[in-house]
């Protein structure tokens, strides 16, 4: 009996070793590691030290916002601006059973970055002696600064975005200092600004009379304006908001018979900031059906090498567009062709007109690059707009589906709310918000977990103008206007 024992006791200790080795041989051996090293001029050489790896292992290194996918197991990287940088590097190997995937995150810290970027000064006066100042690197990648400010009366700042209120009319010199990490570059500069000491008088009204099809003519009626005084129209009803408008009376065409908030503001930029503005509900009880729409996609043709597309919709009724490239070129037809001599932003406008009077304006635009090739480097880019219809080759790699974004209320003051909708999951996507030089001045990446995303976006630092807002993935990029009302 005890031999027997002892014999089923040697078969469970086998029968666990067993469980334990096929355990062992089921979870595949591959772990994530890279080595660096740094050398002038920001230049950074990444190389793969992970083991378990095959032929058939991917490498996709990640250096802040930016992805490299199949690169391979090294990457040079060149850091324009000194700082602390966050890299990870994820392998995985579909050929093993299961499939292999490991994942390294590194901090390290780039000191030998050149200097070559400098700092601008944007003001803002306002009425009564406020002053509203922004610093903007100019040649940055967005990098951290420390900020040293002086007012030339006696007031200084650390803040990226000071207000101060001069208690005495004249010119002051305002010097600014922006230290970059690690206190290695430092970039100075001064300007000079002539302050007034004087209340903003403008009170903002308007009225209006309602014509047939749902037309409206607006007449402004603001007290305290003066000449070259611009006025702001936002009519609510998914039309862009008309800025800058140098009348003080204009007509819409509303698509619909209900109430729109309909705002109006009144701007004197000379010689300091003054603006007023209203709200006022407009019934429209006699619109017809005659609305304008688009929708605009950008998407990388990956068969040829310089080549993208705009997948355009139009209403069946659409007349013309007319199309603003973002590099001071511009044309008109349904379905053209625009071609720019280098990668970079560019931001598109479209402005669509139907055979019944209405327009709309579409704004997009994003990063057109070329393939990572020595063949390409003097190559031109084309970008052709086409029926989505009749694209049927080279875009397998792009999602199609239709992206919802709404910014609201824009303008304002700069409190934002975002909401998008028709997002793919579990993407890469990065939040930009640019001047209309093209400089960053906001930059957030996350991946999403739903189809929507709801965000608040706080820009009262940001002085009183027009931005943009692009929200971009690998595949995806859309554009919106986003305006800054003090």
């Amino acid at each position: 009996m005890k031999n027997l024992l002892n014999l089923k006791m040697n078969y469970i200790f086998i029968l666990i070793a067993l469980v334990f080795c096929l355990s062992k041989n089921l979870t595949a051996q591959c772990s994530a590691n890279f080595n660096y090293t740094i050398g002038a001029g920001g230049n950074v050489l990444f190389a793969s030290t992970s083991s378990g790896t095959t032929a058939n292992t991917t490498h996709t290194w990640m250096i802040g916002g930016a992805q490299y996918s199949n690169w391979g197991s090294t990457l040079n990287q060149i850091f324009i601006e000194n700082q602390i940088a966050t890299v990870t590097l994820q392998i995985s190997d579909a050929s093993t059973s299961p499939t292999c995937s490991s994942t390294i995150t590194k901090t390290l810290s780039i000191t030998s970055a050149p200097c070559f970027s400098s700092v601008t000064i944007y003001t803002v006066l306002g009425a009564n002696g406020l002053v509203t100042m922004g610093a903007q690197p100019i040649g940055s990648s967005g990098g951290t600064y420390t900020y040293n400010w002086n007012f030339g009366d006696g007031g200084t700042s650390n803040q990226t975005y000071p207000a101060h209120t001069y208690t005495s009319g004249g010119n002051y010199t305002v010097s600014l200092s922006a230290i970059g990490y690690f206190s290695i570059c430092t970039y100075t500069t001064t300007n000079t600004i002539s302050v007034t000491i004087a209340p903003c008088n403008i009170a903002a009204a308007y009225t209006y009379t309602n014509g047939t099809n749902g037309l409206v003519l607006f007449k402004g009626i603001s007290t305290g304006t003066v000449p070259g005084t611009t006025y702001n129209w936002n009519f609510n009803d998914g039309s862009t908001a008309i800025t800058g408008y140098l009348s003080d009376t204009i007509s819409h065409r509303f698509p619909s018979n209900i109430t729109y908030p309909v705002g109006h503001s009144a701007i004197i930029s000379s010689p300091f900031w003054c603006t007023d503005s209203l709200v006022q509900m407009v019934s429209i009880t006699n619109a017809t059906a005659c609305s304008a729409y688009s929708n605009l996609q950008i998407l990388k043709d990956t068969t040829q090498n310089f080549t993208w597309y705009i997948l355009a919709s139009y209403p069946s009724n659409v007349s013309n567009v007319s199309w603003d490239w973002g590099d001071n070129s511009t044309s008109s037809g349904l379905y053209p062709s625009h071609t720019y001599s280098a990668a970079g932003v560019y931001y598109i406008q479209a402005i669509v007109t139907v055979s019944c009077g209405s327009t709309y304006t579409y704004y997009t635009g994003g990063y057109f690059y070329k393939n990572n090739s020595t063949t390409e480097t003097e190559a031109f880019i084309t970008i052709n707009v086409k029926k989505p219809s009749l694209v049927t080759v080279g875009i397998d790699s792009f999602k199609t589906e239709k992206i919802k974004m709404r910014l609201w209320p824009n303008p304002n003051n700069g409190l934002f709310e975002l909401k998008v909708e028709g997002l793919e999951l579990n993407t890469l996507f990065n939040l930009k918000i640019s001047n209309l030089l093209g400089q960053s001045l906001y930059l957030e990446t996350f991946k999403t977990e739903n189809t929507s995303l709801t965000k608040q976006l706080k820009l009262e630092d940001l002085p009183a103008g027009t931005y943009f807002l692009l929200l971009d993935s690998e595949t995806t990029s859309y554009v919106t206007k986003v305006i800054v009302s003090k």
